[in-house]
């Protein structure tokens, strides 16, 4: 039964802080372009001690319910949480989440790594036995897409091994394309006219959702064809993206 006398508001926090006295704001780091779930822990205690927690009822800007869990964009979201006990004393309060917006990292390659690869490839052995690199990416958050294309390997003595048949990559944020036994075959069937790989390469992952932006890394692998000459080649790879910055690149040195 309720108290007649008692006029005393119940408290109201989230994660133990007061949303009465303060507005806290929690912060959470975007995980996909819709955003991310944001959990959080809501109380209130009445004047009598009772734990009426399950009473708090919350909504944004908008008049949408919020609860934990739900997935909020990037950007500031207001919610504002009311309960009221057995008394009818209301309390009000309200707290902000803050989604930081990662879409605006730039384009670039921040690494080449020569991770697992061959410092002698074997002529004809086919991709397992020739060359390969790891290249790590920064794409804007965003970006859904990419292109890559690469230039013939040179010697420096007028020596050439052709990109074109002899170039395989994937990445394992790719859409397909994903895994080495689903490698995109570099060649003259699957290049556009400007040499870049066609169709696109569609993303939906990302390496390190920690970090700014999207993180690729794709896996390259070169076959030696027989008859090539031993020499040190070295090469350069570009790539493109549909967002802004265009894109960005590097090079490649093997013996």
């Amino acid at each position: 039964m309720a108290d007649a006398d008692d006029t005393t508001p119940p408290s109201l926090e989230v994660n133990g802080q007061d949303m009465v006295a303060e507005t806290p704001s929690l912060t959470a780091t975007q995980e996909s372009p819709d955003g991310t779930p944001v959990t959080f822990a809501l109380s209130s205690i009445d004047n009598a001690g009772t734990d009426i927690s399950g009473s708090i009822t919350c909504m944004n800007d908008d008049g949408d319910s919020i609860a934990s869990g739900d997935t909020f964009p990037a950007g500031d979201t207001n919610v504002t949480c009311d309960v009221t006990d057995e008394a009818a004393n209301q309390t009000q309060g309200s707290f902000t989440i803050t989604v930081n917006d990662l879409s605006s990292a730039d384009a670039a390659a921040y690494d080449t790594d020569s991770e697992s690869a061959l410092t002698t490839g074997e002529t004809a052995g086919g991709f397992e036995h020739g060359w390969s690199w790891v290249i790590h990416v920064t794409l804007p958050f965003k970006e859904t897409r990419l292109k890559m294309k690469f230039d013939d390997f040179s010697d420096g003595a007028g020596g050439t091994l052709s990109a074109l048949g002899n170039v395989q990559f994937y990445s394992p944020q790719a859409t397909a394309y994903n895994s080495i036994d689903s490698s995109f075959l570099y060649d003259s069937d699957t290049t556009d006219e400007d040499g870049y790989s066609n169709p696109v390469i569609a993303l939906d992952e990302d390496a390190d959702t920690n970090t700014a932006g999207r993180q690729i890394a794709i896996t390259v692998q070169v076959q030696i064809p027989e008859g090539t000459p031993t020499a040190s080649y070295s090469g350069n790879w570009s790539l493109v993206s549909s967002a802004p910055p265009p894109g960005g690149g590097g090079g490649f040195n093997q013996n």
